[in-house]
């Protein structure tokens, strides 16, 4: 995920932290003189479960995602 300001990354910090039974890891890279806010997040879970994840994060305003499937 990508956000360009620190309020959305507390919005996702929020969403993951709902998340956190089915997180295997985290990855946070933020660069606050770029306005750039980077979160990777590796997760195993139900379909169900990581697809409301995913819904969840959508739905914050400013926040770029990309999921990969394995």
């Amino acid at each position: 995920m990508m956000m360009r300001t620190r309020e959305s990354a507390v919005a996702v910090n929020k969403i993951l932290h709902k998340y956190a039974d089915i997180m295997m890891g985290r990855l946070g890279l933020p660069n606050p003189e770029r306005n750039i806010y980077i979160i990777t997040v590796v997760v195993e879970g139900t379909r169900e479960k990581v697809n409301s994840l995913i819904e969840d994060l959508k739905k914050i305003k400013g926040v770029k995602l990309s999921a990969l499937s394995l």
